[in-house]
Parts: structure tokens; C-alpha cells; sequence
């Protein structure tokens, strides 16, 4: 695929760089905020040949290309002056549907940090798989588990950069700020009996290691701070007296209010999944499993795992996500699958073929969700029947992951558990059961197959 024609068609149908505000990327989607989106016709942006689809979301244009996004990202960049600098990115638009704009926010604020998750997470599957030959004292299995932890230890200095660039603020400064937080010396003074004051105002101790909330809502203060600061400070003291007084002032709204307030969601968020686990597990599973597909549709699947396991104070596994999202991404890609098969015409043989590879094997469904199952319809149908009869299998079962990575065929280790035994066994149990059951479910529904000259 030529990703410069690709980058050059998707820059004429959406207006030229004329109309364009700000571009980036996720794992599978060009972002695009646009001056005017009255301009663009849907239809020739999916009708481009390397475009998947087309989502509009709280304010941005988003053209789904697949696994290769950043090849398209990169082109399209080499196209014209863009804002996608440091600090140059938009703040969240006002006015639409709150829930909406909140998605956003956190989406947006994740999805850059999303490849070094992943990436952090299969390393801990290959622990995983070490530690089945190597003893727990051997020294290079003990700097890998410190290598797969790191970017979870360190998420919200990670999130705390992406959201400063979210919401227009200076991103480095935002990281200054919420590095604070897990500073091993704050930790200690906020920690000590009898706590510390700041201004006579007492610090509560919270462990920030690994939790987002707070990142994200100090990037999002600290934008409005740092346009007010720009306002008041005289032009020859801007680059002394701005950083210092953005610093000063954000940070112990930080540890004061935004932190506190950002532990308070996260737990209360930890509180609701344990409950449903404890209380409706087999429900939860189903649904979850279910509806996976149109949680990827919002873009927050990638989000919300990171929040959860933040949130979570037990271990990462004890949240029935990753199980949901293997069940769907296996349906999703054995669904495609059937389609490749099924289908006499070319383009949808090659495009659902790809995409039934990525969402067995790389746990990435966009594509196939796009692409294939859902403009099939009857296909997503078999994907969410299968997912919940699936799910209600994991259920009974009680199937949890043990660390993070992008569920799919290849990351099943992740829930090899050290204290459930036969947890492994039955996820690669789940596993087989949705490819083979959506396959079928797939087959027996049918699609109307498209004429071979139709995109």
C-alpha cells in the first residue's frame, strides 16, 4: 500500500490543510480536528483506497486505516504544517454531549501512551514464559519483570505528557508536575506518621504509581493555569517567570485537590468492577463479551483497561476485561475469517483475510470491525452471539489474566496465574470455543456477499 496517494487523498477529500486544525493518531485511526467537517463527504473519504472507515467522535474526524496508521500518519505530516507540535494541540471543545467530551478526553489522553503498554505487556508475557524455565532468583528474569513493569509504574508520568498535549498545554511542564507525585521523596513525607502540611493544609497520602485520573485532570487544569499565566506575565519574563509560576501554582492544586479527587474516582471505579465480579460475574462476562464491539467503536477499549488496572488495588487479572475483549477479538477475527472464506469477491476475500489475522493475532479488531463485520451487519451479529455464549463459559469458569497485553492468540500466557492453577487451561478453553463457535454462527447466518466491482 502506497500511504503517500493514500495521505494525499484523505488530505483533498477532508478540505486541504486549509481546514485542518490538528492531526494525530491512535493504533488504527488518523485523528483529524477539522475547521469545518460540513465539507467532507463521508462517503469519498471511505470510498479512498487504505481507509477502513469513518468515526466522528467528540469533535474529531477519525479515518480508521488499520495496523499501518502511522505509515499513513507520517505521510500525511510530510503533506503540510499541521498542529500536532508540543503544546500546539487544541484544548477539548466546548458544548456536545458531556459523556462524550469526557471519552474523549481520556481516550485522547491514552491512546498515544497505548504502544508503550503493550508493548511493556508482552514483555511480561515473555516473563511469564521464562519463568516457566527459570527459577524466580535467576537475576535476568528479575531486571525483565522490572523492564515489563516500568511503563505501568510510570503511567500517569507517561499519560500526564499525552494530556498536556490533549489539552493544549505545555506537555513537559505537565510531566514536571505529576512526576511530583510518585517522587520517591513526596512519597516519604506524605507518608510519614503523622503526615505533612502544606501551608498548614495537611497532604493526603495516596499512591499515585500507576493511576491516570489524576494525570488527566491535572493536564486539564493546568491548561487553563497556563493560558491565564501567558496572559499576566510581561514578554521578557516568559521564560523564567511563566514555567516557574505554572509549576508552582499547579503543583499543589496537584496534591491538594486534583490528586486526592483523582484516587477518590479511581477507587470508587475499583469498587463498582469488584462488585460486579463478586456479585454478577457470569453476567458481567457475558455482557461484556458482547458488547465489546461497540466499546471499540467509542475508542475507549484501550482506555479503559489501563483505568481499570490502575484503579484496581488487587491484581491487574481480577478484572473480567482482558477475558471479554479475548472472547471478541478472537470472534471478531474467526468471523472474518469465515468471510474470507465464504466470499467470491476479491477485495473482501483480501480485506477480511487481514483482518482476521490482526484480530486473532495481534488483538487489534478495527479493521474487521469496519471493514467486514459491521457493514455486513449479519457477521457482527454472529461475533456478539458467539462473544456472549462465550463469555457465559468464562464466567462459570471464572477465566482472569495475571498482567496486561493486547489479548489475542499469541497472548494467552498472560493468563497463566500462579494462584489458579487450571486458569490457563481454561482460557485456551474460551479461546477455542469463540474461534471455532463464531465461525460457524458466521457461516450459518450468511452475508450478502457484494458484487465484485463494489469497494
Amino acid at each position: 500500500m502506497d500511504y503517500s496517494v493514500v495521505a494525499r487523498d484523505i488530505l483533498e477529500e477532508v478540505g486541504g490543510e486549509a481546514n485542518i486544525v490538528n492531526v494525530s493518531h491512535c493504533m488504527t485511526r488518523l485523528r483529524l480536528t477539522l475547521k469545518d467537517e460540513s465539507v467532507v463527504s463521508d462517503e469519498n473519504v471511505k470510498a479512498i483506497k487504505g481507509v477502513v472507515g469513518v468515526m466522528k467522535k467528540a469533535g474529531q474526524y477519525q479515518i480508521v486505516i488499520g495496523n499501518e496508521v502511522s505509515k499513513c500518519y507520517n505521510e500525511f505530516l510530510k503533506l503540510g504544517k499541521f498542529g500536532d507540535q508540543a503544546g500546539s494541540a487544541p484544548a477539548v471543545k466546548k458544548g456536545g454531549n458531556p459523556v462524550s467530551l469526557i471519552l474523549d478526553a481520556i481516550s485522547g489522553s491514552m491512546s498515544p501512551v497505548i504502544p508503550a503498554i503493550i508493548g511493556a505487556g508482552m514483555i511480561q508475557v515473555l516473563n511469564i514464559i521464562l519463568g516457566w524455565i527459570l527459577p524466580a532468583e535467576n537475576q535476568t528474569l528479575q531486571l525483565m519483570g522490572v523492564i515489563g513493569n516500568t511503563a505501568f509504574y510510570f503511567l500517569p508520568v507517561l499519560v500526564a505528557y499525552s494530556a498536556g498535549r490533549k489539552f493544549g498545554g505545555n506537555p513537559v511542564l505537565v510531566t514536571a508536575v505529576v512526576a511530583i507525585l510518585i517522587h520517591p521523596n513526596f512519597v516519604a513525607l506524605t507518608g510519614a506518621e503523622g503526615g505533612i502540611n502544606f501551608l498548614g493544609i495537611p497532604v493526603t497520602s495516596f499512591d499515585y504509581s500507576s493511576s491516570i485520573i489524576p494525570a488527566i485532570l491535572t493536564a486539564w487544569v493546568m491548561s487553563y493555569i497556563e493560558r491565564e499565566i501567558e496572559k499576566i506575565t510581561p514578554a521578557f519574563t516568559k521564560n523564567f517567570l511563566k514555567p516557574m509560576l505554572i509549576i508552582l501554582i499547579s503543583t499543589p492544586i496537584a496534591f491538594l485537590i486534583l490528586g486526592p479527587i483523582g484516587s477518590f474516582i479511581g477507587n470508587g471505579l475499583a469498587a463498582v468492577l469488584v462488585f460486579i465480579q463478586s456479585h454478577v460475574s457470569i453476567a458481567a462476562y457475558v455482557i461484556m463479551a458482547a458488547a465489546m464491539p461497540f466499546i471499540v467503536m467509542t475508542g475507549m477499549h484501550w482506555a479503559f483497561i489501563p483505568v481499570v488496572f490502575a484503579a484496581l488495588e488487587t491484581p491487574a487479572g481480577e478484572s473480567l476485561m482482558l477475558p471479554a475483549m479475548l472472547i471478541s477479538n478472537l470472534a471478531q477475527g474467526a468471523a472474518c475469517f469465515a468471510v474470507a472464506v465464504k466470499s467470491k469477491n476479491g477485495g473482501l476475500k483480501q480485506l477480511a483475510g487481514s483482518s482476521a489475522v490482526s484480530a486473532i493475532f495481534a488483538g487489534v479488531t478495527e479493521p474487521g470491525l469496519y471493514g467486514v463485520t459491521m457493514p455486513l451487519k449479519r457477521p457482527l451479529a454472529a461475533v456478539c452471539i458467539s462473544s456472549a455464549i462465550t463469555g457465559m463459559l468464562a464466567g462459570i469458569l471464572n477465566v482472569s489474566a495475571s498482567s496486561f497485553a493486547s489479548p489475542s492468540l499469541l497472548a494467552v500466557p498472560i493468563f497463566v496465574h500462579a494462584e489458579k492453577g487450571s486458569n490457563f487451561a481454561f482460557a485456551c478453553v474460551c479461546a477455542a470455543v469463540s474461534i471455532v463457535l463464531s465461525f460457524i454462527v458466521t457461516w450459518v447466518m450468511g452475508f450478502k456477499d457484494p458484487e465484485e466491482n463494489k469497494n
